[in-house]
């Protein structure tokens, strides 16, 4: 079952011009949040625009994911996020660009199987044009 959330009012906090040019911690927090929302709903136009045209995913798998076949591959719905988690995060911030680090707990539906996984994982956020973008994520698992 997928959680409706409504996305707009997470994607203000997240977007809003006019942001000041130092990161702050609690627009990592919303845009940590915001990411996982705009997965759930699938809504990969949003997501593309969160994710830094560079952004690159470490998957706990050791597979390599580029930000075109990630996106590819929640528009396809073979990977479904039914719901996330966090069960900790912590950031640091230097300037133009932040890391949060921290564990979540996430479910999925990949290929028609539905999964709990609990994952660590390592992002880094740039601030580009006025809001945060994902350039990096690598996770693990944590079991």
């Amino acid at each position: 079952m997928k959680t409706l959330i409504f996305f707009p009012a997470i994607f203000l906090l997240v977007f809003i011009p006019g942001l000041t040019a130092q990161i702050t911690q609690s627009q990592v927090e919303n845009a940590e949040a915001a990411r996982y929302i705009t997965m759930i709903s699938a809504d990969t136009t949003a997501l593309s625009q969160m994710l830094a045209d560079e952004f690159i995913y470490h998957q706990p798998t050791g597979d390599i994911v580029s930000k075109s076949d990630y996106l590819k591959n929640i528009s396809s719905g073979n990977t479904q996020f039914l719901s996330a988690n966090f069960t900790k995060l912590d950031v640091s911030l230097y300037e133009y660009v932040a890391v949060s680090r921290g564990s979540v707990v996430v479910e999925l539906e990949i290929n028609g199987n539905e999964i709990t996984s609990g994952l660590r994982f390592l992002n880094v956020w740039v601030y580009r044009d006025g809001f945060l973008q994902l350039a990096a994520r690598q996770s693990a698992f944590l079991d």
